[in-house]
C-alpha cells in the first residue's frame, strides 16, 4: 500500500520511486528508514530474556523515532 502511494506521488512530482521513497521517510522518521523486520523480531527476542523480566504493562514504540506533525 505504501509503495503504491509513493509511486504515485512519483509519477505526480516528476521524481523517481527511489526520490519519492526518500521525501516520504523523511517526512515520517529522523533515520530515513523503514523499521525491519529483523529489528522488530530482536526487540520481541529481547522481551523473552531476564533482562525484560521487569518490564509490564509498557509500550514500546518501533517507529524509527517519528514524530507527530
Amino acid at each position: 500500500m505504501i509503495t503504491t502511494s509513493i509511486q504515485t506521488r512519483a509519477e505526480l512530482d516528476g521524481m523517481s520511486f527511489e526520490e519519492s521513497e526518500a521525501v516520504y521517510l523523511k517526512a515520517r522518521n529522523p533515520s530515513g528508514q523503514y523499521v525491519t523486520v529483523e529489528q522488530v523480531a530482536d526487540v520481541a527476542a529481547f522481551l523473552c530474556t531476564p533482562a525484560a523480566d521487569q518490564i509490564t504493562g509498557a509500550s514500546i514504540p518501533l517507529d524509527a523515532g517519528s514524530w507527530s506533525q
